[in-house]
């Protein structure tokens, strides 16, 4: 006869002892055991009925298992000593332990996950993590392109972009969801100066807008004047907003490749700090919304991103502009917008 062991409820120990008869579960094992030698049946009852008390439901972690009970059945004496009895104690131990492990897994919750560290995307030393692409193709094969040629790194952990051709700095990771922030200012500042962080870049990782090989990303606009603005640049997707008179095409769908288009959705309100001067940018990315914050205060945000992974990029455009303490916090998964 092959062994019983009981698994009950973790929140019942009292009426597991009211359903079940232990002369029915248990007994039974007595008269087999009987057969290989002296079983005492009121020391074994004594033994399982204990196992049930709260202080062992608590010790379990109310799992409920009869294991203090089995092992107490063994060391009390109430399993033979003879050949065959040992094989069935064997048995009856392995049967109780797998049950044990079996219940621990499905019953006690999993341990909380650590939380997330925000990462330094750049260390402020050297541009180790990041790559490029560069409008003219020729400069994106063959290695005639350098980061050198339009970005460097100052003391103080500063990273520079001197733009001479239209490209940008890419990590060479992707990301989903996370909340990135930065510091820029306009060193030289003036009314052309143009650049932008990159959420969510996709290849191709290149810049052919008379090609139509364009990469894939949302831009937050970095510029005297419209700092905050949200760009879709090449997504078919368009970012959905509360208040749709705050968008507009200025291209009319410039086509960018099959389905992609430029789209551009205006901040609500100036945050910028004088030129000159460091101003904080965050963005949060979570599933299909964005928001996006200028010096701590919220400008924009939409929804209806295309749900991938991307790469993080900052723009190479018009006017020396530099960066530091570009710092992401890596954020759950989340379906949806």
């Amino acid at each position: 006869m092959e062994p019983i062991v009981c698994v009950a409820a973790p929140n019942s120990p009292r009426s597991l002892t009211r359903q079940a008869s232990w002369t029915r579960l248990v007994r039974p094992h007595y008269r087999d055991l009987a057969a290989d030698g002296q079983t005492d049946r009121r020391r074994c009852d004594h033994l399982l009925q204990a196992a049930t008390k709260p202080r062992m439901w608590r010790f379990t972690r109310g799992i409920g298992l009869f294991l203090p009970a089995m092992t107490g059945l063994t060391r009390g004496g109430c399993l033979p000593n003879s050949r065959a009895g040992n094989q069935r104690e064997r048995t009856m131990r392995l049967a109780t332990y797998g049950l044990a492990l079996l219940a621990a897994g499905a019953s006690i919750a999993p341990l909380a996950a650590k939380p997330a560290r925000e990462v330094a995307l750049f260390n402020g030393k050297d541009l180790s993590g990041w790559t490029f692409f560069l409008e003219e193709k020729e400069f994106n094969t063959g290695g005639k392109g350098r980061i050198s040629d339009f970005a460097r790194v100052l003391p103080g952990g500063v990273l520079e972009i001197r733009p001479r051709m239209h490209g940008a700095l890419i990590t060479r990771r992707d990301y989903l969801n996370y909340r990135l922030r930065a510091e820029f200012r306009w060193p030289e500042p003036g009314p052309r100066d143009d650049s932008g962080l990159f959420l969510r870049v996709r290849p191709p990782f290149a810049w052919d807008m008379v090609h139509g090989e364009m990469a894939r990303f949302y831009m937050f606009q970095i510029q005297p004047g419209n700092t905050g603005d949200l760009w879709v640049m090449g997504y078919s997707e368009s970012l959905l907003k509360t208040d749709p008179a705050r968008s507009f095409q200025p291209f009319g769908n410039l086509p960018l490749g099959p389905g992609g288009h430029i789209r551009r959705h205006v901040k609500t309100h100036d945050a910028e700090r004088p030129a000159g001067e460091w101003n904080a940018l965050e963005a949060v990315i979570e599933g299909k919304t964005v928001k996006v914050y200028v010096n701590g205060q919220l400008v924009n945000e939409g929804r209806n991103l295309a749900d991938l992974p991307g790469r993080i990029g900052l723009e190479s455009e018009r006017g020396t502009i530099q960066y530091r303490n570009i710092r992401l916090l890596p954020l759950p998964d989340k379906a949806g917008g």
